[in-house]
């Protein structure tokens, strides 16, 4: 399902995803702007919304994937708001094998 906005603390937000080497899905999609990677990346957010996905989204993300980190960043003072628009990983109750972490 899809998850929730999340609007960081400070002016920060860290994206990692992780896939297993087992069963793969579509990946997600999600927007940022201020609150008024593909891998490895850094942005600044602005007033404007921009798009981070997974590794080949819309199709089916890689296996095995664990260092798939985004930074997002703002100005001092600032937040920013990270809404998911898509969201499909590899279906497991504890979320143990293809997962997103925000850290805020």
């Amino acid at each position: 399902s899809l998850p929730g906005s999340i609007t960081s603390i400070g002016n920060s937000l860290w994206i990692k995803f992780h896939s297993d080497t087992d069963t793969t899905a579509d990946g997600f999609s999600a927007y940022f702007a201020l609150s008024v990677t593909h891998c490895e990346q850094t942005y600044q957010a602005t007033a404007n919304r921009r798009s981070i996905s997974s590794p080949n989204y819309p199709a089916s993300y890689p296996g095995n994937i664990d260092a798939c980190v985004t930074t997002i960043t703002a100005g001092e003072g600032q937040q920013i708001q990270l809404v998911f628009e898509e969201f499909a990983t590899e279906d497991h109750s504890d979320c143990d094998f293809d997962y997103v972490e925000v850290w805020k």
